[in-house]
């Protein structure tokens, strides 16, 4: 979003650029820390879901 604002304003290609490479960067960094913890949680369930279907039934 940074990124339109400042095309608005009469910035430089180089500094736009380096803006959208910051923003890339973040965004990345923030898909890789929730999707990792969603993904983390998942295997969590699943993990407790397969102990849960291995115990024998109880009647």
């Amino acid at each position: 979003m940074e990124v339109k604002k400042n095309a608005s304003e009469n910035t430089s290609a180089e500094k736009m650029l380096d803006l959208l490479k910051r923003e890339v960067n973040k965004n990345r960094e923030l898909v890789n820390e929730v999707l990792g913890r969603e993904l983390q949680d998942k295997m969590n369930r699943y993990q407790k879901l397969e102990m849960l279907l291995s115990e024998p039934v109880t009647t």
